[in-house]
């Protein structure tokens, strides 16, 4: 069983949701009920502080309330609406690992753009060539470009739940089930079609996205929407997970003339690569992704990001943390111990200061830390296994212990008694266990080894000189 930590969704679902947290584009022509608010700061809330089943119940009242009808006047701007709360739903429940309820949430946000009356009205609304329209017509296609993003965050997760699973059977050795093979498959063609989808609504956004004024060009969630960073980064974290399956992805059957397999083939090319190769796949993914954020922030952030406006400063840094978090996990994998420590460290920075800027009382137990906390605690035992290794056992046991201690806080968080992500705490202990069995073993054999040389140097000394 492998011991190291899986890519679990909040990596990617909080990266390409930087923006479910901010304020929709006011609805000016709305109608509510009497008495009825539709609260979009008590939802934001919710999901900064990680309260995430209340968050869904929250969204659950938006969604009722901002309920579209094709023949009133705010028929556009209700879409919108429920586009927008229909995301913050699905993002909440990804976060709790109900991944059957986030993906139906997502389809029907899909099924929101692909309306009829909707797409009817977005079209009036192009021909009209109005500059006051450009911005929300512009946040419109943003929000598409998440949802292909979001979408494929539910497949990356059920690659992680497919290892967990493989590497828990006692089998595991074994040649897995066709019937696993082809789920892995179905759920990497997915993802593809996902990069493929936002790269299509990126070209056609790309000149309106420059000229929709300096606060959608000046963001950096926004920039990055329209970069190669989420899908180098969705990329990266698919070949990561497929890289610690037991088994190689055989090779893919793309007939001459394929339109199912054409424009979609080379985008995660992950087909009769072995292990090794995929992962180092994986880290050439997330250098790039590196690069286009590097290239998002010079282009938002001219200057230093701890001298950004709060809201900007925000957006960067979660964009930060989570490549950090993701390449954290591969680099332990590749081997890298010191580079996974300073990017999980760099990780936990970055979250303290953002729940500083946001004000969030619960920030040293927020459920977002659990996926970090289980990597501190995977880096610890890696660099004890080393120290162990060079004869540095009290040195080892110290690094041991602060395992523990990792662990014990990742498993303090307010997770579900049944979320996907608990294998890891079981994992993880059992792997602390035998660590402090060998350490017992280690300290009787010492002692016997110290008794028996004290026993050879003694009869040495006794011994008549000349023997």
């Amino acid at each position: 069983m492998t011991r190291f930590t899986s890519i679990l969704v909040v990596i990617l679902a909080s990266c390409c949701a930087v923006g479910l947290g901010q304020k929709p584009v006011p609805n000016d022509k709305s109608k509510e009920p009497p008495n009825k608010v539709v609260d979009w700061a008590g939802l934001r809330t919710l999901l900064e502080a990680g309260e995430y089943a209340k968050a869904t119940a929250a969204a659950d009242v938006i969604i009722e309330l901002v309920s579209p009808n094709r023949k009133a006047p705010d028929f556009l701007a209700r879409s919108r609406d429920t586009i927008d709360a229909l995301m913050r739903r699905g993002f909440a429940e990804l976060q709790l690992g109900r991944l059957d309820a986030a993906e139906a949430t997502f389809v029907a946000t899909q099924e929101v753009f692909k309306d009829r009356e909707f797409q009817k009205q977005l079209s009036t609304m192009e021909k009209l060539d109005d500059p006051k329209l450009e911005v929300p017509m512009v946040d419109l296609d943003l929000r598409a470009i998440e949802l292909q993003n979001l979408r494929a965050a539910v497949c990356l997760e059920r690659l992680r739940l497919m290892h967990a699973s493989q590497a828990a059977a006692s089998g595991a050795s074994k040649p897995p089930e066709p019937a696993v093979v082809e789920a892995v498959a179905g759920q990497v063609e997915a993802i593809r079609a996902f990069i493929k989808a936002s790269a299509d609504v990126r070209k056609k956004l790309s000149e309106r996205f420059e000229n929709a004024g300096a606060t959608v060009v000046g963001s950096p969630h926004k920039r990055a929407l329209m970069s190669n960073f989420h899908p180098e980064l969705i990329a990266g974290i698919a070949t990561f997970e497929l890289s610690r399956l037991p088994f190689e992805m055989p090779p893919a059957p793309e007939a001459e003339g394929d339109k199912k397999a054409e424009g979609t083939a080379t985008i995660l090319a992950v087909n009769g690569l072995d292990r090794g190769q995929l992962l180092e796949k994986s880290l050439a993914h997330f250098d790039a992704a590196s690069k286009a954020l590097d290239g998002v922030f010079g282009q938002t952030l001219p200057n230093d990001v701890k001298k950004a406006p709060p809201d900007k400063r925000l957006e960067a840094e979660l964009l930060s943390l989570r490549l950090s978090l993701a390449r954290c996990a591969a680099r332990l994998q590749y081997g890298d111990v010191e580079g996974a420590r300073k990017e999980v460290n760099e990780v936990l920075d970055l979250h303290k200061d953002m729940t500083g800027i946001r004000k969030v009382a619960n920030g040293e137990s927020h459920p977002e830390l659990f996926v970090p906390l289980v990597l501190a605690t995977e880096i610890a035992l890696a660099e004890s296994d080393e120290q162990s290794k060079a004869g540095m056992g009290d040195e080892a046991r110290g690094m041991a212990a602060k395992a523990s201690e990792l662990l014990a806080r990742a498993a303090a968080l307010p997770l579900a008694d049944d979320h996907p992500r608990r294998y890891d705490l079981a994992r993880l202990a059992a792997a602390l266990g035998n660590r402090r069995a060998k350490f017992e073993a280690s300290v009787v054999t010492t002692d016997a080894a110290e008794v028996a040389a004290r026993r050879i140097r003694r009869a040495v000394e006794g011994t008549a000189a000349g023997f």
